[in-house]
């Protein structure tokens, strides 16, 4: 049975929760790698889809928050919601690759770019995640 579902004109694509799991796993991953500082939120630029849905679970686990923004925003919106965010990481998936170099450039930040499905299977579970201390 599928965890979740993406539809597009021309295509259903289909992933398990084994899948899934996975998938946010290695976004955790990628997310915990990126020297942000717990409670740090990442702007991110992001279509709805089953990677961005893994990512935003990702910064919840990690402490990390994502903080999802429109792509077909205006320069100018963008650049107000992220020169609002501390840290210097903004994420963005390829197809926003111009808009995201453009704001990078402009609020001092560096651009990861996130290409496809972060797939791991390196037998994670939500004990493993390093969760923020408490204040």
């Amino acid at each position: 049975m599928p965890a979740i579902v993406a539809v597009e004109a021309d295509s259903v694509q289909t992933w398990s929760r084994s899948d899934y799991a996975r998938m946010t796993a290695g976004a955790v991953r990628l997310i915990q790698s990126l020297g942000q500082e717990p409670g740090t939120p990442i702007p991110a630029l992001l279509a709805t889809r089953p990677a961005s849905i893994a990512l935003l679970l990702a910064g919840a686990l990690s402490g990390r928050p994502l903080a999802p923004l429109a792509p077909r925003m205006t320069f100018r919106e963008l650049h107000a919601c992220v020169s609002n965010l501390r840290g210097d990481v903004l994420l963005a998936e390829p197809e926003w690759a111009d808009m995201a170099q453009a704001l990078a450039e402009a609020s001092d930040k560096r651009v990861v770019f996130i290409d496809g499905p972060v797939l791991a299977d390196d037998g994670w579970s939500p004990t493993r995640i390093r969760r923020p201390p408490h204040s």
